[in-house]
């Protein structure tokens, strides 16, 4: 999981970031608008667009940017048993099919 932006000018809703992932197995890649990347923001992309349309993932690959790891949505993997791993900080490389997706 990554972001991109913020993205100027915002678009018509105003958003300003694109949340972006892909599932490992499949290559299957998911990218959402959205305005800002608040903890609450990345939690509903989580349930909604991912636990709801594909089931728990397993395991969860994502840069130390706050929204990822901070407390609440560390509460969440708990909660939905998902595996966290944050990788290396400043080796994109550690990430890298979702960063390629991201070019």
């Amino acid at each position: 999981m990554d972001a991109i932006g913020p993205i100027n000018p915002p678009s018509e809703n105003g958003n300003r970031f694109i949340l972006t992932t892909i599932d490992y197995c499949t290559k299957w890649p998911i990218a959402l608008a959205l305005p800002n990347l608040l903890s609450q923001t990345i939690i509903s992309f989580i349930v909604n667009e991912i636990v709801k349309n594909y089931g728990i993932p397993l395991k969860i690959i994502s840069n130390r940017c706050s929204s990822f790891v901070g407390e609440v949505t560390t509460f969440i993997y708990a909660w939905f048993g998902i595996k966290h791993s944050p990788t290396t900080p400043y080796r994109p490389q550690s990430n890298c099919q979702v960063e390629m997706l991201n070019q």
